[in-house]
């Protein structure tokens, strides 16, 4: 473990060692035995995000909703609480003053925070308050699953709740401590719970590792710690086992995205990856990622009816398929449609993590053009221009816009929305359909005229509609990318055992019968190089740590790259042989495939 990990674990010890503490010297206080927020509400008022003393409460409002978007949720449906819907209060005054106070009561699904919790989370900066705040209501979230009832209604035991307070150590072999052990377990679940759904929320939840924190300042008033929770050592080190857990299984996630990138979206490929790694983290980028390769899929059985327009976003990934057929079918088969309606769903539940997270709905639209569900897109794209364009996501725009003129036409008959947004961006996209549509034969010669620049089932359709050069004789003879072991190599082989020796095996957390290994070789803690080994053989390298800029990749290709814009960077591809990952300029990762 490094200087900086050891120092990041030290400073979330003390910060479990106050979250949830109070004075040693603490007396009954009102709403003491509540089971539901009314006490509360009635004895210590409800913070009003208009008071300027209480600015603050709307933005924590306002974070809460973000985090219970992703919480899975099992909801406890009570006469109190007849949706099972959370619902947070703030107090103006808390029940243990100046000490923060937070609970969960499952009874009318309520979260119960103090103002004074909230002026401690931000006492230094807007940002790391934002960060403890999701955490915060993350743990009080997990509290209110049904798994985690008896959390509540144990500790209303009004034996057990007088003793909350004060050091409980009951006989070991007693009923008692094995409900304390069993408390304490739930707390652990809350805190890992609480982490995991601040992340997935976009919480930048690593920074509670990191420097220090005000819980330093907060331990000043605090003396005791609560019975009913584990010792700050033992919440500490469960969380590093668990999250040490999830970043193991960091590389298989991003291989998962590699092998998606380059249409290898089997069972046993790409949605494997996902599949698993969504066990543990189950973000939008999960969800959308494995809905992308349910549409992958889809576009396999739907054969040239898949290409018949060229709808962008997917298509990005769909450049790499090299022995992709193109068998022409009057309407999508039942297994095209399965797959579809699986991508529908899973957009769907990413959509639902965060509605302003455009890529999913961006898939999503493209499935439902797919499903021939026009109204329904229709419904949706005014929504995700609107978001888009409050984002300035200047790329998203675009596809959208052209989706939108796209699903205008399919319900009007008419293209005139189609040929004005081809007088604004002169795109390859727009003049590929509108040549579709016409059969305009100039603009079939334009678009051969760019075929090093068509992903190859496109470039097969134009080149079909008019003559093409050869690509052989557009081809430069390229450089060659260094690597350790190639791709395509056999593990066993001696040369390549001797090189690997001393590279790190990532641990699998997979159950499969396929020879499944990431191996990595690492310099100063940093990853240089990745292998990927499927069923025995160097699936994909990867390299890292470049010093090449976006401008040198030409030099490895023998045609002109490829481009797809990603979250924070752009993917440049050359052919279905390798791609760089570029940000600001900069080349981060080159991934080999085998061929």
């Amino acid at each position: 473990m490094n200087s900086k990990m050891k120092q990041g674990f030290l400073v979330l010890n003390v910060y479990f060692a106050l979250l949830y503490i109070l004075p040693l010297e603490v007396k009954a206080f009102a709403c003491e035995f509540a089971e539901d927020s009314y006490c509360f509400i009635r004895q210590y008022k409800v913070a009003n995000s208009t008071d300027e003393k209480y600015e603050r409460v709307n933005r924590v409002h306002n974070i809460f909703d973000k985090v219970l978007l992703v919480v899975d949720k099992s909801p406890i449906v009570t006469q109190k609480n007849p949706r099972g819907e959370p619902t947070l209060f703030v107090l103006k005054k808390g029940p243990i003053d100046p000490a923060p106070f937070a609970i969960a009561l499952p009874k009318d699904g309520s979260i119960i925070l103090s103002k004074t919790a909230i002026d401690k989370a931000y006492n230094d900066g807007i940002e790391r308050g934002d960060i403890r705040i999701a955490f915060v209501l993350g743990h009080e979230l997990a509290h209110l699953s049904k798994s985690q009832l008896s959390h509540f209604l144990f500790s209303l035991k009004k034996g057990f709740r007088k003793d909350m307070f004060s050091p409980l150590n009951p006989h070991p072999l007693s009923k008692k401590f094995k409900e304390l052990v069993k408390l304490r377990n739930e707390e652990k679940r809350a805190d890992e719970q609480g982490f995991l759904y601040a992340a997935m929320a976009g919480y930048a939840v690593d920074k509670l590792l990191k420097g220090k924190i005000f819980l330093i300042e907060w331990q000043k008033q605090i003396q005791s710690r609560l019975s009913t929770h584990p010792t700050p050592i033992e919440r500490e080190n469960f969380l590093i086992k668990r999250l040490k857990g999830l970043l193991d299984k960091l590389p298989y996630f991003q291989f998962g995205v590699r092998l998606a990138h380059f249409n290898q979206c089997a069972e046993n490929e790409a949605l494997m990856f996902f599949k698993v790694f969504k066990k543990d983290f189950s973000s939008r980028e999960v969800l959308n990622n494995e809905g992308y390769c349910y549409l992958q899929r889809a576009r396999e059985e739907l054969g040239a009816n898949a290409y018949f327009y060229w709808l962008p976003t997917v298509l990005d990934v769909a450049t790499r398929i090299e022995t992709f057929s193109l068998p022409l079918r009057a309407a999508p088969s039942e297994e095209a449609k399965a797959w579809l309606e699986k991508a529908r769903d899973v957009f769907h539940k990413a959509s639902q993590r965060d509605p302003f997270y455009i890529p999913a709905q961006i898939n999503m639209l493209v499935t439902l053009f797919y499903l021939n569900e026009m109204a329904n897109a229709q419904n949706i794209i005014e929504n995700a221009l609107y978001v888009a364009e409050k984002q300035s996501l200047a790329s998203e725009i675009h596809k959208l816009k052209g989706l939108k003129a796209l699903i205008q036409y399919e319900i009007t008959k008419n293209n005139v929305s189609l040929k004005a947004l081809a007088t604004q961006q002169n795109e390859l996209s727009i003049l590929y359909n509108i040549a579709r549509i016409e059969e305009n034969n100039a603009l079939w010669q334009k678009l051969a005229q760019h075929q090093t620049e068509l992903p190859k089932p496109i470039r097969d359709v134009v080149c079909k509609k008019v003559a093409c050069l050869p690509l052989q004789e557009l081809k430069k003879i390229p450089k060659k990318w260094v690597v350790s072991i190639d791709v395509g190599e056999r593990i066993r082989d001696n040369h390549v055992q001797k090189i690997l020796q001393n590279w790190h095996k990532v641990p699998s957390p997979l159950q499969t019968q396929l020879n499944l290994q990431i191996y990595q070789y690492r310099k100063n803690d940093e990853v240089i190089e990745e292998v990927l080994e499927m069923d025995g053989f160097v699936e994909m390298v990867v390299l890292k740590q470049s010093q090449k800029q976006a401008e040198d990749l030409k030099d490895y290709c023998g045609l002109p790259l490829q481009s797809r814009q990603v979250t924070n960077g752009e993917l440049l591809s050359c052919d279905n042989l390798w791609t760089a990952k570029v940000i600001d300029g900069k080349v981060a990762e080159i991934w080999i495939k085998n061929q």
